[in-house]
Parts: C-alpha cells; sequence; structure tokens
C-alpha cells in the first residue's frame, strides 16, 4: 500500500498496489503492517460496505466529536468518487480548508 499526505493533517490517501499476470489481478484490500503508521494503537471493530447505483448520488457526510469519533476508511471499487474532507478544527491552520 502507498500511503500519502494531503494538504489536511490526519486526511491521507491510501492506494493499493496491483499485481497483475497471467491468471488476473490481485492487491491486498487491508493490511495491518502496512496501515500501522496511520492506525497506531487504534483497532479496526466494523467493516461496512455501501453501493450507490446513481451517477452523482452523495453517500454520507460524517461529523463525530470525541469520543464518538471513528477514522473512517473509504474505497472506490469500480468507477470514481470525489471524496470531500473539510477541516473543522478551528484550532489548526487548516481549519475551513
Amino acid at each position: 500500500m502507498k500511503i500519502m499526505a494531503t494538504a489536511i493533517d490526519g486526511v491521507l490517501l491510501v492506494e493499493t498496489v496491483k499485481h497483475v499476470d497471467y491468471r488476473g489481478e490481485f492487491f491486498r484490500a487491508y493490511c495491518r503492517n502496512d496501515l500501522n503508521s496511520v492506525i497506531s494503537d487504534r483497532q479496526i471493530v466494523q467493516i461496512n460496505t455501501s453501493k450507490t447505483h446513481a451517477v452523482g448520488a452523495v453517500s454520507g457526510l460524517y461529523f463525530q466529536r470525541p469520543p464518538q469519533a471513528e477514522m473512517k476508511l473509504i474505497r472506490c471499487i469500480k468507477g470514481k468518487i470525489w471524496n470531500v474532507a473539510v477541516d473543522l478544527r478551528p484550532d489548526l491552520k487548516t481549519y475551513l480548508q
């Protein structure tokens, strides 16, 4: 997996590395070792999958305050996704970005 920082602290872009040969394709969807720097001492306790049929549909808007805050890992498995993150932490320089 390839993990890249974004302009907003704590928002990362994680790309899977696809391996292709004559048999087909393979990629690792999740690997604790690869994501250890992101997940740290937290645990994944739930994984959900949704499928959006309509082009341009909004599938979710997430805002949570500690201690209910959850880490989100968004994955597009087919087509395209426009994922938007807005920093609502007023004490950071990226506030409202």
